[in-house]
C-alpha cells in the first residue's frame, strides 16, 4: 500500500501498531495492516468507501473540500468532476474491482449504489446482508477469467 511515512508514522502510534521508521512500510505485514487501518479510518471519518478512496489519493484536505463546496452533487456526478484526474481515476478504478472481486468471491456483486451513498452517512461496509445483484457472465469472460464454463456456454461462445 502507499502511505507516506508521516502518516504511516502516525497510524501505527494510534493503534499501538510496530514502526521503526520508513523502512518498516517495506515489511508487508506492517504496510498492509497500516494502510488497510489508514483506509478504514478515511472511510469511517468520511462515510464511504469512494470518498476514502478519494481521500487515500488526493489527500484527505482536498476531499473535505470538495465535499464542502460540492457535497450536494450525487457521487457519480461528484467522481466524473473531481479535479485531479488520478484521483477520478483512482475512484472509478477501485469502485470498478469492488465489483469484480466483490462477483469473484460471492458469485454476486454488492450494488454499486450500495457502495455510493449520500454525503453525511455512517460507512457500512458490506457483508453478507448488503443488497447484491446476480450476474450472468458469457463462457468467453469466465474462461478468460480462469473461471470453469459449461460446455453448452463454451460451444455458444464459439459460434459468435
Amino acid at each position: 500500500m502507499q502511505l507516506l511515512p508521516r502518516t504511516a508514522r502516525q497510524i501505527a502510534r494510534q493503534g499501538g501498531l510496530p514502526w521503526k521508521g520508513a523502512a518498516s512500510l517495506l515489511n508487508p505485514a506492517v504496510n498492509i495492516g497500516l494502510g488497510t487501518r489508514y483506509l478504514g479510518q478515511l472511510a469511517m471519518g468520511f462515510g464511504s468507501q469512494w470518498l476514502a478512496s478519494a481521500a487515500y489519493n488526493a489527500g484527505a484536505s482536498p476531499v473535505e473540500g470538495w465535499a464542502e463546496a460540492r457535497g450536494t452533487l450525487p457521487a457519480d456526478i461528484f467522481i466524473a468532476t473531481m479535479p485531479y484526474r488520478e484521483t477520478r481515476d483512482y475512484v472509478e478504478n477501485t469502485l470498478a474491482f469492488s465489483v469484480i472481486y466483490g462477483w469473484r468471491l460471492h458469485g454476486q456483486p454488492v450494488r454499486m449504489s450500495w457502495r455510493m451513498p449520500t454525503f453525511g452517512g455512517l460507512y457500512q461496509p458490506s457483508d453478507h446482508h448488503s443488497p447484491r445483484v446476480s450476474v450472468r457472465c458469457q463462457a468467453s469472460d469466465r474462461l478468460a477469467q480462469g473461471l470453469p464454463a459449461s460446455s453448452r456456454e463454451v460451444a455458444e461462445s464459439r459460434s459468435r
